[in-house]
C-alpha cells in the first residue's frame, strides 16, 4: 500500500474547496444580514424617516427616551432612538458632548458634511473674520467652511487645541502683505511676532460718550492720551514711603483698587465706595456731625447740604464749640494730617451755611481733588431742595473700555509678574496717561513660532482670535437661534469659568 504524502493532503483540501459551501455560506448570510439591517438599513431609515421609525417601534411597545424636536425648535428632527450613533467616527469635543447621540444637530442633511448653517444654528453671534459689509476685493476665505478649520470627532480637547493654534502657519499668507489681499484694509502688515510684528495699537476714548473710540499706535506718544475727566496721580498713591490714611500712612498696592473679576482676565470696575472713600471722606461739617454727602450727582450733594442745615436751624441744634487740643482730622483731599478745622460757619440761615459748605466741598477740599469742576448755571433744578445754592458742573467720567479689543490676554497666566513690570504706574502723574505696555516688553518673554531657549514660542493664535466679535452679520443675528432650552444650559455651563478669553454666544433665551 502506497504511503500518504503531504501532496495528497493538499490535493484533498483543494477538492473539498471546490465543493459547494452551503453550510458556510448560510452562516455568513446569517451574520451578514443582521449586520446589514442594524448598521445600515435601520440607521438610514431612522435618519430619513424618524417619525415613521418611531411609530413602528412604539407599535411594539418600545418608546424612545429621546424627545423628538418640537415646532419651536427649527433644528432637524433628531434620528429616532439615536440609531445613527454607530456611524460616529470618534469622540466629540467637550463642548459638543450634550449632542453626542444626536447626529442631526450638526449634520442637518443626511449623508452630507457639516455645513456652516449647522454651526451657526448654535454659534449664532460668532463674528466673521472680515465684515461682509466691507466689500473687500478678495479675502482668500471664499468657499471655506467652518469645519475646514474646526474638525470635530478627534477627542475631547482637540477643538480647543485647534482653536488656540490654528493660525500659526496661515495668517501670514494674507497679513504679511495685507494690501495685496485686501487693498481697502487699514490693517498694517503683520508677520512673525519675533521680527515682523509692528508696535501695538491701543483703543482710547475721544470723549466720555460711550463708543467714541479711536485706535492709536503706542509709539505715537503725543496721541496716546485719554481725557478721563478725573485727576488721579498714580505715582502719589504708589509712593514707596506710603500715603496718609485715616489710620496712619498706608503703602498701597495695585490690588487695593484693581480687583480681579474671577475670570483671571479682566478686573472689576473701580468705584468710590469700595476703593476711595476709606481715605477720601466726604464729610462737610466734621466738628458737628459725621454726616457725609453722597458720591453722586451735583443735585444730590446740594440737596443733602440744604436739608442738613435746614434741620440744624429749624431744630436749633447747638453750635459746635471751637475744637481745642491736638485732635487730628483728615479732610478730603489733604495729603497730611492737620488740626481739626473750625466749623464752616457758626451762625446764619440755612441757605448761607449750605452755600459755604458747598463752596468748601466743590472748590477746596473734596470734589475738585479727583474731578474737574466748573461753575454751573445760575440756578438749579427747581424740583430739588438745593436749587438755590451755587451750582457746579462735574466733568463726565470716561467709561471703562477694552484697551486692546483685538488681543487675547490672560492676567492669571502672568500672575508671577509684578503689575509694574508691564504698567509704569509709579511714574504716572496724570489720569490721562495710558499705561499699556509696548511690544518690547512682551518680547522679554515671548518669541515667534520658532522655539528659543527660555522663551515662549507664540504663534498668531496665541494672542488673537479669528472670529472678530464686531463682525456679526446683523441680519443673521436677528434670526431666532436654533438652540433648545436644554442645549442653552449646556452652552452656558461650557462657556464660563475658563481661564482663557472666549466670546460667550448667548441665545435669545439667555438674554
Amino acid at each position: 500500500m502506497k504511503a500518504k504524502t503531504p501532496q495528497d493532503d493538499l490535493a484533498q483540501e483543494i477538492e473539498r474547496l471546490k465543493q459547494p459551501l452551503m453550510g458556510r455560506r448560510a452562516l455568513s448570510w446569517i451574520l451578514f444580514l443582521p449586520a446589514l439591517f442594524f448598521f445600515l438599513v435601520l440607521p438610514v431609515t431612522a435618519s430619513l424617516y424618524p417619525e415613521a421609525t418611531k411609530s413602528f417601534f412604539e407599535a411594539f411597545g418600545v418608546r424612545a427616551s429621546q424627545q423628538v424636536a418640537k415646532d419651536e425648535d427649527p433644528r432637524p428632527t433628531p434620528t429616532a432612538f439615536s440609531l445613527d450613533t454607530p456611524w460616529n467616527p470618534g469622540m466629540l469635543a467637550a463642548g459638543h458632548q450634550p449632542w453626542a447621540s444626536d447626529c442631526r444637530v450638526c449634520h442637518s442633511e443626511s449623508f452630507k458634511m457639516t455645513q456652516d448653517k449647522d454651526c451657526l444654528a448654535c454659534h449664532k453671534d460668532i463674528g466673521d473674520h472680515v465684515p461682509k459689509q466691507a466689500n473687500l476685493d478678495k479675502t482668500g476665505l471664499e468657499g471655506v467652511r467652518c469645519a475646514d478649520c474646526h474638525r470635530d470627532h478627534m477627542g475631547q480637547t482637540a477643538l480647543a487645541d485647534q482653536n488656540k493654534h490654528y493660525s500659526g502657519n496661515n495668517c501670514e499668507s494674507c497679513h504679511i502683505n495685507i494690501k495685496a489681499n485686501a487693498p481697502k484694509s487699514e490693517i498694517r502688515d503683520v508677520g512673525d511676532f519675533a521680527s515682523k510684528h509692528p508696535e501695538f495699537r491701543v483703543q482710547v476714548a475721544n470723549s466720555p460718550k460711550p463708543g467714541d473710540l479711536r485706535r492709536v499706535v503706542l509709539s505715537e506718544k503725543d496721541k496716546v492720551i485719554e481725557k478721563t475727566g478725573l485727576k488721579f496721580p498714580h505715582n502719589v498713591h504708589m509712593d514707596k514711603k506710603g500715603i496718609a490714611g485715616p489710620k496712619g500712612d498706608v503703602i498701597m498696592k495695585c490690588a487695593d483698587c484693581h480687583v480681579g473679576d474671577g475670570t483671571g482676565i479682566t478686573f472689576k470696575e473701580v468705584n468710590m465706595k469700595d476703593h476711595c472713600q476709606s481715605c477720601h471722606e466726604l464729610r462737610f461739617e466734621p466738628t458737628l456731625s459725621n454726616r457725609q454727602v453722597p458720591h453722586g450727582s451735583v443735585e444730590e450733594v446740594l440737596s443733602t447740604l440744604r436739608e442738613f442745615y435746614s434741620y440744624v436751624v429749624a431744630n436749633k441744634v447747638p453750635e459746635p464749640m471751637q475744637v481745642k487740643g491736638d485732635i487730628l482730622v483728615i479732610r478730603p483731599g489733604s495729603e497730611e494730617k492737620k488740626p481739626a478745622p473750625a466749623p464752616l460757619v457758626t451762625s446764619g440761615d440755612a441757605k448761607t451755611r449750605a452755600t459755604l459748605a458747598a463752596k468748601e466741598l466743590f472748590e477746596k477740599t473734596a470734589c475738585l481733588v479727583c474731578h474737574e469742576i466748573s461753575k454751573g448755571p445760575a440756578s438749579g433744578n427747581m424740583k430739588t431742595t438745593g436749587f438755590d445754592l451755587p451750582q457746579y458742573t462735574v466733568a463726565p467720567v470716561t467709561p471703562a473700555h477694552p484697551w486692546m479689543p483685538q488681543a487675547r490676554f490672560n492676567h492669571k497666566a502672568h500672575d508671577k509678574q509684578a503689575c509694574t513690570d508691564c504698567h509704569d504706574a509709579v511714574n504716572s502723574k496724570k489720569a490721562s496717561d495710558v499705561l499699556m505696555p509696548g511690544i518690547e516688553g512682551c518680547k522679554d518673554c515671548h518669541v515667534g513660532k520658532q522655539p528659543v531657549k527660555n522663551k515662549i514660542a507664540s504663534d498668531c493664535g496665541y494672542c488673537h482670535g479669528f472670529h472678530l466679535p464686531g463682525h456679526v452679520d446683523e441680519k443673521e443675528k436677528d434670526k431666532k437661534p436654533a438652540v433648545t432650552a436644554a442645549a442653552s444650559k449646556s452652552l452656558v455651563a461650557d462657556s464660563t469659568g475658563k481661564p482663557t478669553l472666549v466670546y460667550v454666544h448667548k441665545t435669545a433665551e439667555q438674554k
